[in-house]
């Protein structure tokens, strides 16, 4: 692998462990789910230096640090998952360290060998591409393990598809995904073809994307720094689990029966007033439930309505702005602002697509 290109890899696996050493030090980062975001491109960054390690002399010098870092990705998807379904909804989470926890004690034996014996193995395996059944096991349980968390997180984003993060947390559970397509490349690479001829060429483009997701994370915490923001507000509050479960499903039962969302003037007091709770027992719930506050989640019901209304026969003679004023906003530049938002395209683009879709091909 080129000088430059080491470097260049080097050089990012550091700006994930510094920006990760930052983000700790921010308290609202630890007091909330953000902080297993967190610890997941911590140790991404430090598995990538690892990495990055095995091209120099770094092992033949420090021969004890040799797999110190194998273990970190079977702490990817716990993390993961920790990081987006909330804590209410999860149980038992040190289970998910237990395949991390096997994996360390498997390895304890080698951790506990000489250093001759270390830089022996180095040497007549490691450099020389030399695989084995360890090989292949450990990347196994890998993909195994990466591609469960893959679709149970999935599942789990579907269900909770309103939340204000939503497109963002699936962009991250791909790039998860990716991780595992890696490893199962390695396998495919490893297994049919001639590795050493196509292993530099496979490992340059492994690494350089591993980078990438370092860089896309860093620029993401500049572009969209409310991604780490607590919720701690809510930390010294007594509404129990319970009473929380029954508020949202009133919430959810006055929005879609009486259809208050039509409403131009609709304020969170009139909401609290359909529900008998009050106003701040409301925003902890639309906050934790739902993972959005009062406007986010009045519009989101708006841009589900008018999503149906674009489409409709019924109201093909309805202008743009017509559908807008319809559904409860005030204004056209709102309307917009928030389809784009939640359907991720303009109202015009969706129903050119969809009528795309119903045509014959």
């Amino acid at each position: 692998m080129p000088a430059y290109l080491k470097f260049i890899i080097f050089i990012l696996s550091f700006q994930g462990i510094l920006t990760s050493i930052i983000l700790f030090a921010n308290r609202n980062v630890r007091t909330s789910n953000s902080k297993f975001l967190v610890c997941l491109v911590l140790f991404f960054s430090l598995y990538l230096l690892g990495q990055s390690l095995y091209w120099g002399q770094f092992y033949l010098q420090y021969p004890h640090s040799i797999f110190i870092c194998s273990s970190f990705p079977y702490l990817f998807g716990p993390f993961l998952y920790l990081y987006i379904v909330p804590s209410e909804e999860r149980k038992h989470n040190w289970l998910h360290f237990v395949p991390f926890l096997l994996f360390v004690l498997w390895l304890l034996p080698f951790y506990f060998s000489a250093s001759e014996v270390k830089i022996g193995f180095l040497r007549t395996k490691i450099f020389r591409g030399v695989v084995d059944q360890d090989f292949y096991i450990y990347r196994w349980t890998l993909v195994a393990q990466i591609l469960g968390y893959y679709m149970f997180i999935r599942r789990y984003l579907i269900k909770d598809s309103g939340h204000s993060q939503n497109r963002w947390r699936r962009s991250v559970n791909l790039v998860f995904l990716g991780f595992g397509i890696n490893y199962l490349l390695q396998i495919m690479l490893y297994f049919q073809f001639d590795h050493r001829k196509y292993f530099i060429l496979y490992y340059a483009i492994y690494m350089i994307s591993m980078s990438v997701f370092i860089l896309l994370f860093v620029s993401k915490i500049l572009l969209v720094p409310e991604l780490f923001k607590s919720r701690s507000k809510y930390n010294r509050s007594t509404m129990r689990k319970d009473q929380r479960e029954l508020y949202s499903k009133m919430i959810t039962s006055v929005m879609e029966t009486d259809r208050i969302f039509l409403n131009k003037n609709l304020r969170l007091v009139d909401l609290a007033h359909k529900t008998n709770a009050t106003e701040h027992q409301l925003s902890q719930v639309l906050s934790e439930h739902f993972g959005m506050n009062f406007p986010e989640f009045i519009n989101s019901y708006r841009i589900d309505m008018a999503k149906q209304l674009v489409i409709d026969p019924n109201f093909n003679h309805y202008t743009i702005d017509a559908i807008a004023q319809e559904v409860g906003f005030k204004s056209k530049s709102s309307f917009y602002q928030s389809f784009k938002k939640f359907v991720g395209t303009t109202p015009s683009s969706y129903k050119k697509q969809h009528l795309d879709g119903l045509s014959p091909s």
